[in-house]
């Protein structure tokens, strides 16, 4: 996937990310670019791989590789959301869009704005 079509990178790749990702799967404004997993056998892994989607088993590398503008966090970690806060805040951004926003753990923080 090009830095062009850079999208979606959904943390989590149990029932919700799984549900998730086959919702997602064909969408041509925000593509699905990675999928974060801890667990090799991640349900969403493989429904993920069958539809050439990158996997990986760490948010760091993923971040990395896949350059997210959206991410959606499903764990239910709420540290995972820390991270990406911390990451929008210090100057993190996504190569198409102004930042790398995020869902995460019960709120609808997008990025950039404050928090409720």
């Amino acid at each position: 996937m090009d830095s062009e079509n850079r999208g979606v990178l959904i943390i989590g790749g149990g029932r919700g990310g799984s549900a998730m990702l086959k919702v997602m799967i064909g969408e041509k404004l925000l593509p699905v670019s990675g999928v974060v997993d801890a667990r090799p056998d991640a349900p969403a892994f493989r429904v993920a791989r069958s539809h050439g989607i990158r996997t990986y088993r760490t948010l760091k590398e993923a971040l990395a590789e896949c350059d997210p503008c959206l991410a959606f966090n499903v764990t239910g970690d709420v540290a995972i959301d820390a991270e990406l806060r911390r990451r929008h805040h210090k100057g993190g951004r996504c190569r198409r869009h102004r930042g790398v926003s995020h869902l995460g753990h019960g709120d609808a923080y997008a990025g950039d704005e404050e928090k409720p």
